[in-house]
């Protein structure tokens, strides 16, 4: 404890000691605002990486919106996994068919569309759920 006879040495033991005492407190102080810096840079860092994981799944998302399904594909998929499917036997792969020769027309005729139906081939009269 210092003395308090007033002499100059004793007050300027004073004056140093509050000093020491401001500067303890004031690196108190530091080390709060230290702490409060390191936790703001881990959060910065957590959410720099939440930041960059949402624009990965952005991406994916944006990446599968450049080519939607279409509602007849969702439909087979679902008609494909239904229940009653799956007891059905599996049908055989179909044998490729002979492509028809293309008639080679003698004299530039006009165009018409023939509106005669086209029999289907004789697999597939067989089975009429193909």
């Amino acid at each position: 404890m210092p003395r308090t006879d007033g002499s100059a040495i004793s007050q300027a033991v004073n004056e140093v000691m509050q000093v020491i005492e401001s500067l303890k407190q004031a690196l108190e102080q530091m080390e709060e605002v230290l702490e409060l810096v390191e936790l703001a840079e881990r959060q910065k860092l957590t959410d720099e990486r939440e930041i960059e994981s949402l624009l990965r799944a952005l991406r994916q998302f944006q990446s599968r919106g450049d080519r939607p399904e279409r509602p007849e594909q969702v439909e087979r998929q679902e008609r494909f996994n239904r229940p009653e499917r799956h007891g059905r036997p599996i049908r055989p792969e179909r044998p490729n068919r002979p492509q028809r020769p293309i008639p080679q027309k003698s004299a530039p005729e006009k165009h018409s569309e023939s509106t005669e139906p086209v029999a289907p081939p004789e697999d597939q009269e067989q089975n009429p759920n193909v």
